[in-house]
């Protein structure tokens, strides 16, 4: 569906090959209301250290802002080194901050529920 697609991406590329990307969906806070979240941003190792990836993030931010959104959320594993980029540039980490847990129900239990 192009005209309410469930994501929206940027795409970094060299030589017509993909060496990052970004993908992200409008959201909703309870508290703040519209909100932005960066569901993955990647960018191939032999690219990393190349301001790529700060890039990619600040055009999901941008568009973030332009939306009126009032926050950006994303997930990062606690081993990823990104997660010292994230908190350089200003993000909190809720999980040591307010004590937030992620959880998930996946597909087969998500089917359970109804057996």
């Amino acid at each position: 569906d192009t005209e309410n697609p469930l994501f929206k991406s940027f795409v970094a590329d060299r030589n017509n090959q993909v060496i990052g990307y970004a993908i992200y969906f409008n959201s909703y806070s309870t508290w703040l209301g519209k909100s932005t979240f960066l569901e993955d941003l990647y960018v191939d190792s032999k690219y990393r250290g190349q301001g790529i990836g700060r890039k990619l993030f600040l055009s999901v931010a941008k568009v973030a802002k332009q939306n009126k959104s009032k926050r950006l959320d994303l997930h990062c594993l606690a081993w990823n080194p990104a997660l010292e980029f994230y908190k350089k540039i200003g993000a909190t980490n809720i999980t040591e901050s307010e004590s937030w847990n992620y959880v998930r129900i996946n597909g087969c239990d998500l089917d359970k529920l109804f057996d």
